[in-house]
């Protein structure tokens, strides 16, 4: 059996440094995953036939699995650039988050799909992929806010992704 802990440690012990390039960004990306690992354990016990949904989300698995070390790259280059450059920067780190939280609202979609069909004894790992979504949602707001504020280079899909938050917020979370 594999232990997992030993695996992350360096990833844990890097988040916890002041001078970690590796933060909210890169740790949305890995939730993601996390939440979509569940997601396919949830469908896969339900014996849900579709192959579709499963191969969406290990799809997504990959594309967003490699943002957790991209985002930290990328910021260690907005803080070292200057001008210019610094913009094409903040636009990529920008899109990155962006595409982190509209890959939520595509697996959220897919869950509402999903939900009736999921055995009660797998529930509660269901409840938490859909937590785990929501959250990197929710968390991708705030990168984008933050960001905004600090570096002075705003979201254009802020307000959408705003709209999107109380909708599922309301919609999704409840039982």
């Amino acid at each position: 059996m594999t232990e997992y802990y030993k695996e992350f440690k360096e990833y844990f012990n890097d988040l916890t440094k002041t001078k970690s390039i590796y933060g909210g960004g890169s740790a949305l990306a890995l939730g993601f995953c996390i939440g979509c690992s569940l997601l396919q354990k949830a469908i896969n016990y339900s014996l849900l036939r579709s192959k579709k949904i499963l191969k969406i989300l290990e799809n997504k698995k990959k594309v967003i699995g490699k943002i957790i070390d991209l985002d930290g790259k990328i910021f260690k280059k907005i803080l070292v650039t200057k001008g210019k450059n610094k913009i094409k920067y903040l636009n990529k780190s920008q899109k990155l988050t962006e595409l982190v939280a509209f890959s939520c609202k595509e697996i959220l979609l897919l869950i509402k799909e999903i939900e009736p069909s999921i055995k009660k004894a797998i529930l509660s790992d269901f409840y938490i992929a859909k937590e785990f979504i929501y959250l990197c949602l929710v968390g991708c707001i705030y990168n984008l806010e933050a960001n905004s504020q600090i570096f002075g280079y705003p979201s254009e899909n802020i307000k959408e992704l705003k709209v999107l938050k109380a909708k599922y917020g309301k919609d999704f979370r409840s039982k």
